[in-house]
């Protein structure tokens, strides 16, 4: 139910204390194609924090390049590993793979 411009439930919603509702509004007839690649890009992203978490180690201190669960490239500098993905259809995520043992602050 829609009411001085706050959208409502008409009944209270069961959820647990840690879930949310997400609305998406978008005119009648579009593509709903969107949504689901928000969805795969949301999975993906838990694949790759997945990935990262049983691979660290390994990649220490090199660059990689992720899709998903795929390693697409490593290298030891950015510009060798974003040379070897140029021309992927989705960006790939790129990232310098940190060693987690010495945390890092800042005062």
């Amino acid at each position: 139910m829609y009411e001085g411009g706050i959208l409502r439930p008409s009944e209270p919603l069961p959820l647990a204390e840690h879930q949310r509702v997400s609305v998406a509004v978008s005119d009648a007839g579009t593509d709903r194609s969107e949504t689901a690649d928000e969805l795969s890009f949301r999975d993906q992203y838990f694949l790759e924090k997945r990935w990262l978490a049983e691979n660290r180690q390994r990649f220490s201190g090199r660059w990689i390049a992720l899709e998903g669960q795929t390693l697409l490239a490593s290298g030891d500098t950015a510009k060798e590993v974003f040379s070897r993905v140029a021309g992927q259809a989705r960006p790939p995520l790129v990232i310098r793979v940190e060693d987690h043992k010495h945390p890092f602050a800042r005062w």
